[in-house]
């Protein structure tokens, strides 16, 4: 009997830390990209828009741009992978790096506070969501501790209230984070929609 509680309790210990991280911890989105960087806008030295600063703060340029990667703002964090490309040069002198990226996921948007149903609009995580997904539907799903959106359309997207990128597809396997947080959207309300 002693056994059985134990195990039951070990049981809850590990939940509970799986629960804690998922719904608060860096890595709770899902990327298959390595390096943890910063986007940073340069735009006020000649020749320089968006960086990507690595966490020794080695500043990277793309050669590609970022727009092919999803909506970025100045301050996203980033998971990327890269390959320096010897040799090219930058017209922005910031630029230690010109890269070619081979993976970037969006993983945070800097936002302070809590977006809800009325103020989400307002946000600049939303616009850039709204338009690279081409949403056609915006859902909305409040909890206790978090509000959720889900962006409808070409390229399904599901950020929490401060503009995380949580999931990025409709389809992903039982007992996932991903799977879970989507199942809790069947009970959303639609509060946005692209009249047609």
């Amino acid at each position: 009997m002693r056994v059985t509680g134990l195990v039951i309790f070990i049981m809850v210990i590990f939940s509970a830390c799986s629960i804690f991280k998922g719904s608060g911890g860096e890595d709770a989105v899902e990327s298959d990209c390595t390096e943890r960087a910063t986007v940073k806008s340069f735009s006020n030295v000649p020749g320089c828009q968006f960086l990507i600063v690595l966490e020794d703060g080695t500043k990277l340029q793309s050669m590609e741009g970022l727009s092919g990667y999803g909506p970025v703002s100045d301050g996203a964090v980033v998971k990327i992978d890269y390959e320096v490309q010897e040799g090219t040069r930058s017209l922005c002198r910031e630029t230690d790096n010109v890269v070619s990226i081979t993976c970037m996921d969006v993983m945070t948007f800097p936002e302070e506070e809590c977006a809800d149903k009325t103020t989400v609009f307002n946000r600049n995580w939303f616009r850039n969501a709204k338009s690279f997904s081409n949403a056609t539907a915006l859902k909305y799903h409040p909890t206790d501790s978090i509000n959720y959106f889900r962006f409808e359309g070409d390229r399904p997207m599901f950020f929490n209230c401060y503009g995380k990128l949580e999931c990025t597809r409709d389809n992903y396997d039982p007992g996932t984070r991903c799977y879970e947080l989507l199942n809790t959207m069947k009970t959303a309300r639609v509060i946005w929609a692209e009249n047609k």
